[in-house]
């Protein structure tokens, strides 16, 4: 007995170093910078299998998976130590506790179903995949809603594994690559442990997962094997001015940005560009509401001689630079000079933008130092852009807008034929926020099937087509993103999809509601099957009693 206590102990450290160490590991290097896009496929299949065959204790379970994902995100957002020390270790933690939610939920049952009928496991996956969606989707409005880096965004580079978006949105992905990790673990517990001999062994969940997953990326021939002669929306001169977040709002470095921009302007000019694009709130003053940077602004599109779409603050007081003050995306012409309407940021930053409940909570304002709240648009109508090709709408997304499907989808039904995105992801250095940032862009595209131009202050900039494919990304020789330049891309589009809207589009979280209906299905089910248990156990002891009281009476 004293021999097999230190065996049993050993064995089981070795169980949660291996499953806290593989789910760190898939969790964060399965998103970018890393990209090793395969290893979400991978992610629940530790914690699986350490409940098929061990079944710790829930406190050792929730610790050890839940904190491999607590460390994953502080490794995945540690570009935010940049802006704020204490922000970065809150948010990595509030970003852990709703994968802890699954975690909770994933010991919960699969024991329940792991040795029941093919029927009931196929059943109890599909649940528990469905809590990972229903946890994916309460985040993107829980406490003003984050949903950053949903398991899906680690398929950006992935075309073909996208396309189910466009049915399901990206809970869709996200369902996937959980299901096929689950249905792994059971046939590998199935492989080792079940009754029937050899190597190829019927495991009727693995089937059932494989068909589905095969099924998804019905996108590979729609990729590969259609032949579509795109048409031209534009060329455009994407704009990377770099200018460091010190400097931003320093007005001894004004003069230093706006003549930076002015020559990045004037060289694309040669290039023949349509249009140029400019990043978000990328001049020193307001657009409006300032009338020398107006002026200034509509010099340099006259003699740019086309568009010139900007993301800039805007204030519109009645007096000089009281409130309200938008973020905001215009479109300035040539003759015409800054169009109206323009687009006003419709999701804010907390603490970043605004201050929430800034009367009650007002001593934040001397650790967050936003000497007035921006104020949130109201509307999602898209813009319309004239230019050689013809009327084009375009739906802006500025900052972090991209993140969130809604905002892109009333968008796309207001009448948007391509998104643009404008960002500033300066503020977090060159450690892989840009490239997180710009895999929910990819996201949105085929979610929309609406092609994507993005342009950033620092990187990433580029374009991506109604099929998530990256057409053009501005990079250096060397493959980096973070650079101060631009460069003209031809932005084109699939004239089959051009007025249609997707399912998602359509419809938008129907897929959420079917996730949230089998999960009580599955609830009822086995709470069903335990009530019948409970009876049939009931009435085989009154048996057993009747039939002790006629021995006894013999």
């Amino acid at each position: 007995m004293s021999e097999e206590k230190p065996q049993k102990s050993r064995v089981q450290i070795l169980w949660m170093v291996g499953v806290f160490l593989a789910t760190f590991c898939c969790h964060t290097f399965a998103f970018a910078p890393y990209d090793v896009a395969e290893l979400a496929y991978l992610l629940p299949i530790p914690a699986t299998l350490w409940l098929l065959y061990v079944q710790p204790p829930m406190g050792a379970f929730i610790r050890i998976v839940g904190g491999a994902f607590w460390l994953s995100w502080l490794v995945l957002i540690f570009w935010l130590r940049h802006v704020t020390w204490i922000g970065w270790f809150a948010l990595a933690t509030v970003l852990a506790l709703f994968p802890l939610a699954w975690v909770y939920a994933h010991y919960l049952l699969v024991p329940q179903f792991k040795d029941r009928g093919t029927v009931l496991r196929i059943l109890g996956i599909i649940a528990t995949c469905s809590v990972w969606v229903i946890v994916e989707f309460v985040r993107t409005f829980f406490l003003s809603g984050f949903p950053w880096l949903p398991l899906a965004a680690s398929q950006w580079q992935r075309p073909v594994m996208l396309q189910v978006s466009s049915l399901t949105g990206f809970y869709g992905v996200s369902f996937l690559l959980l299901m096929v990790g689950m249905v792994i673990a059971f046939y590998l517990r199935h492989l080792f442990h079940g009754k029937q001999k050899g190597w190829i062994r019927l495991c009727p969940e693995f089937l059932l997962g494989m068909t589905v997953w095969l099924f998804a990326t019905f996108g590979l021939f729609k990729i590969k094997f259609e032949r579509i002669e795109r048409q031209l929306f534009f060329d455009a001169a994407l704009i990377q001015p770099y200018v460091p977040q010190p400097d931003k709002w320093d007005p001894a470095k004004a003069e230093e940005i706006t003549d930076e921009i002015e020559r990045q302007i004037t060289f694309q000019k040669h290039i023949g560009a349509d249009i140029a694009i400019l990043p978000e709130a990328v001049l020193p003053y307001p657009l409006i509401g300032d009338d020398g940077m107006q002026a200034w602004a509509e010099n340099l599109t006259s003699a740019f001689g086309g568009p010139v779409l900007m993301g800039a603050l805007t204030n519109e007081g009645e007096t000089r630079y009281s409130d309200p003050w938008y973020n905001g995306f215009l479109i300035i012409y040539p003759q015409e000079g800054v169009a109206r309407p323009y687009y006003k940021k419709r999701r804010l930053v907390p603490y970043g933008e605004y201050i929430p409940f800034r009367n009650i909570f007002f001593f934040l304002e001397k650790f967050v130092p936003i000497f007035s709240d921006i104020f949130p648009g109201k509307t999602a109508e898209p813009l319309r852009l004239q230019t050689s090709q013809g009327s084009i709408s375009i739906g802006p997304l500025i900052c972090y807008e991209d993140i969130f499907p809604g905002l892109a989808r009333a968008s796309v039904l207001a009448g948007a034929r391509i998104l643009a995105v404008v960002t500033n992801d300066a503020w977090y250095g060159e450690e892989g926020a840009a490239e997180q940032h710009a895999a929910h862009s990819v996201l949105r595209a085929v979610e929309m099937r609406r092609p994507v131009v993005r342009v950033g202050n620092g990187g990433w900039s580029g374009w991506i087509d109604e099929y998530g494919i990256i057409r053009e990304v501005l990079q250096t020789i060397e493959g980096s993103v973070y650079f101060r330049g631009g460069e003209v891309v031809s932005v084109t589009f699939d004239p089959v999809n051009y007025q249609k809207l997707t399912v998602f589009a359509k419809y938008g979280n129907w897929f959420v509601g079917v996730c949230t209906g089998m999960i009580l299905l599955f609830v009822v089910l086995m709470r069903t099957i335990s009530r019948r248990l409970s009876e049939d156990e009931q009435w085989e002891q009154i048996k057993n009693l009747q039939l002790n009281v006629r021995d006894d009476k013999k």
